[in-house]
């Protein structure tokens, strides 16, 4: 089983198990430390998760489940000029078919009282959400390509 099942089953020991081989094997992959982050995050250790998060970032700039998970990070601190920068840059990059980044900046927007720019980020997320594959395309597609 995946690090992310353990978590989702609450098997934090397990899952912990699972990022270390995972980091064993490839510690510059930024998914290892995504993964470590979520696991942080699952154990209410804010600090632990920010650094696993931007590692992530380190390895991979654009990496939009991280930029998505500091974005919210940022966002839930009130620090919407960070959260917006964040939110944008995993939107703007690999991050633009990912719903929670999209509806997390609309959420930024509408705080900011940017309202029609709100409400094109939400129905946004929704039209993703709405037509989520099973399977990333990006992580798909190689294969046919190849």
């Amino acid at each position: 089983m995946s690090a992310a099942t353990f978590r989702r089953l609450d098997r934090m020991d397990d899952a912990l198990k699972a990022i270390e081989e995972a980091e064993r094997v490839d510690s510059s992959n930024p998914d290892v430390w995504y993964q470590l982050g979520l696991f942080h995050t699952a154990k209410k250790e804010k600090d632990a998760a920010t650094i696993a998060f931007t590692k992530a970032t380190a390895l991979e700039a654009y990496h939009p489940a991280s930029l998505t998970r500091i974005g919210k990070s940022y966002f839930e601190a009130g620090s919407l000029e960070m959260a917006e920068s964040m939110l944008d840059a995993a939107t703007r990059s690999q991050g633009w078919d990912n719903a929670e980044a999209w509806f997390c900046l609309g959420k930024v927007f509408e705080d900011t009282s940017r309202l029609a720019r709100a409400k094109e980020c939400l129905w946004y997320a929704l039209d993703l959400e709405a037509s989520r594959p099973a399977r990333r395309y990006t992580e798909a597609l190689p294969r046919f390509l190849d």
